[in-house]
């Protein structure tokens, strides 16, 4: 038999409240695999090389919001994931992977992968940036470079380009805790947004 499906939770944080609402089958493991997208690439990678066989993960977690996203304190399965940040800077701004002809990898035998990935569920864009927005403008220059997102996190696209080279099927779900760029914590809804993501991350996991 494979092993268990796996539910990666991006901060000891998250977990805690999202478990507060979450009902799992007994054979779901449940693991933390840090902050950001190096640590969730690292994490990702160990943990799927750990289980041989293991045929599906779920990413679970909060996002921030871009203007023509779901509502703050809302939950949503996401379809893709692209990466922002990455690439060189010019003097119109970013130039990604994709526009310098330079994959980030190459699986033997199989296609380049450049800025984006698909995911095994239904949804929107979600882009994983190495630092959350910081005001407006950051949320609008990265929507002008990713006008499919809905939402940005931080470890998505680490976690799926891992899956990717374990050949583990990997969903995404996250709760909506906040306006992209909005730093003012006190606005944000982080418990309704891991509570509303129990739902689609149990039924992601069945």
């Amino acid at each position: 038999m494979p092993p268990a499906p796996l539910l990666l939770i991006p901060t000891v944080r998250e977990r805690d409240l999202l478990l507060r609402s979450l009902e799992l089958a007994e054979d779901v493991e449940i693991e933390v695999i840090g902050f950001g997208p190096v640590a969730a690439a690292a994490s990702g990678a160990r943990l799927f090389h750990a289980r041989p066989g293991l045929e599906r993960a779920v990413l679970a977690g909060i996002a921030g919001r871009y203007p023509e996203g779901p509502a703050v304190g809302d939950a949503i399965e996401f379809g893709a994931v692209r990466l922002d940040g990455v690439g060189a800077l010019g003097p119109d701004g970013l130039l990604t992977p994709a526009a310098m002809g330079l994959p980030q990898w190459t699986p033997p035998g199989g296609e380049p992968v450049f800025d984006a990935l698909p995911l095994a569920g239904e949804g929107p864009e979600l882009l994983t940036v190495c630092a959350a927005a910081g005001s407006p403008d950051d949320v609008t220059a990265r929507v002008a470079r990713a006008p499919e997102s809905a939402a940005e996190d931080m470890e998505a696209f680490a976690v799926a380009l891992a899956a990717r080279a374990a050949g583990v099927e990997l969903r995404v779900v996250r709760g909506i805790s906040n306006e992209a760029g909005d730093r003012n914590h006190a606005r944000w809804r982080i418990d309704d947004a891991l509570a509303a993501v129990a739902g689609l991350a149990a039924d992601a996991l069945t």
